[in-house]
């Protein structure tokens, strides 16, 4: 097998970060990844599981894509009627006090595993990958969109705080290199893995505090505002009126590709239980860890302040023949009150995408098996949980199907599926975990999409040799 030179290595692992990180950009579409057998989760798996082939290799450009976008607000089927009626009204109230619009991208670049039998007879695996990661979570208050559409002396609403609190941004993008091992214990009836991440940071920004109130008094209809804010940011620089006042040299010429600037760890841990004939328990928490933002670090802060704005005097209103000069008046003496104090060392924390799942799974003959899980996804401290049930088919050795169900999010059903082809040394896999957007794509609030393509050897005979020692205990 032919290596790499450290040269070559860099510049084709820099090349293809380069195309693949910046390729999301361009995408609009609501997709994410999901491996077959496992509930939309993303481009992960139970660290305690064993491959089917012996061995497998993953390839930069020709390994696949994993995507995740769903948006936890209404749909377009919950706001407009069949006879194309908007009910904007009922659109809000249907809103949460914040939603939030999800997007996480995992590119493969390089990566090998193999399994083995030791002479014991237990099965062991090890894996060893590079990836490259992007995770974004926006969210805005339900306020937002009742100003929007009430405005603020609505009977509702005048006299009470309109809260804005929760607007946020939190992004992140870094290289994940990660480790895998996994082994039988106890005769084989427990499976036990553990993964080890390091994480290289490329950059970052992190909403930390985002608070907004408007309160209009209900006898003269002065307003209070209130509110605090606290961004950080990481390789990504926060622009506002004033910061070329302020130290951010570093930052001009930094390239993110010639030197990662965070570092962090994670782990993942899991299990598989045969507790009976036929029967298994699979648990497994990964994303376990967190990256320290410790370098071309800068942040926007605003200490809690109010503002009263008692209304505009008609007299110097009238006098004043610029309309503009006196609305100007009025941001100006906001933004003097709300004057935000900007650091140049603003260190923070972020943590990657955390998953926790655990299934039950019963195999009613040697090519099938029926599932019902639950887990929950955490994508930058918000938690999305997902209940349901899935069904893997080999139809021969060379050709397996998935299916899938789960109720997702609370409010979502997602149904899905997917394939897993090989011809020779390639396999192919392509699976959803929500296939009703390719008939309705405008009433569902996440489609999901996963391809692949893994070089894999020995999958045949291990997999016969594994069912030999099967019927024999």
């Amino acid at each position: 097998m032919s290596s790499f030179s450290p040269p070559l290595f860099a510049l084709l692992t820099r090349a293809t970060l380069l195309l693949l990180v910046s390729t999301p950009l361009a995408l609009s579409a609501q997709f994410e990844a999901a491996p077959m057998g496992y509930p939309h989760t993303g481009g992960w798996s139970n660290p305690a599981s064993l491959p089917f082939s012996g061995g497998h290799l993953i390839f930069p450009g020709l390994s696949g894509l994993s995507i995740s976008a769903f948006h936890s607000g209404p749909t377009h089927g919950q706001v407009v009627s069949d006879a194309g009626a908007v009910d904007i009204e009922g659109f809000v109230e249907r809103l949460d006090l914040v939603e939030h619009e999800v997007l996480d991208l995992e590119v493969p670049i390089l990566g090998f595993g193999f399994r083995s039998r030791s002479r014991s007879g237990s099965d062991w695996a090890f894996s060893y990958s590079t990836s490259a990661q992007i995770e974004q979570r926006v969210s805005y208050p339900k306020g937002l969109l009742e100003l929007a559409w009430r405005g603020n002396a609505h009977p509702d609403m005048i006299g009470q705080r309109l809260s804005l609190d929760g607007f946020g941004v939190y992004a992140q993008t870094y290289l994940d290199h990660a480790v895998t091992a996994s082994v039988d214990l106890s005769e084989r009836k427990l499976r036990v893995g553990l993964g080890a991440h390091y994480l290289m940071g490329i950059g970052a920004v992190n909403t930390l505090t985002s608070r907004a109130g408007w309160t209009t008094d209900p006898l003269d209809y002065a307003w209070d505002f209130d509110g605090s804010l606290d961004i950080r940011s990481a390789g990504v620089p926060l622009y506002v009126d004033g910061a070329d006042s302020l130290n951010f040299d570093a930052l001009d010429d930094f390239n993110p590709m010639e030197s990662p600037i965070a570092s962090g760890v994670s782990v993942d841990l899991g299990l598989l239980w045969d507790f009976a004939p036929k029967w298994q328990f699979d648990a497994a928490a990964t994303g376990l860890g967190s990256i320290r933002w410790d370098n071309h670090a800068t942040a926007i802060r605003l200490d809690p302040q109010s503002f009263r704005f008692e209304g505009l005097d008609l007299l110097q209103v009238l006098e004043d023949s610029s309309a503009t000069s006196t609305t100007d008046q009025f941001l100006d003496s906001l933004a003097l009150s709300w004057t935000p104090d900007l650091a140049g060392d603003a260190t923070f924390t972020s943590a990657p995408i955390g998953r926790l799942h655990a299934a039950v799974h019963y195999a009613p003959g040697e090519r099938s098996t029926i599932s019902a899980f639950v887990a929950r996804k955490t994508v930058w401290r918000a938690h999305f949980y997902s209940i349901g049930a899935a069904g893997d088919f080999r139809v021969s050795d060379h050709f397996s199907l998935h299916l899938s169900g789960q109720f997702f999010d609370s409010e979502q059903w997602l149904l899905g599926g997917g394939f897993s082809v090989r011809a020779g040394p390639v396999r192919w896999s392509l699976s959803t975990t929500n296939a009703l957007p390719a008939f309705a794509p405008l009433d569902r609030g996440a489609v999901q999409v996963s391809t692949r393509i893994n070089f894999e050897w020995g999958g045949k005979k291990l997999d016969k040799e594994s069912q030999s020692n099967k019927k024999a205990l």
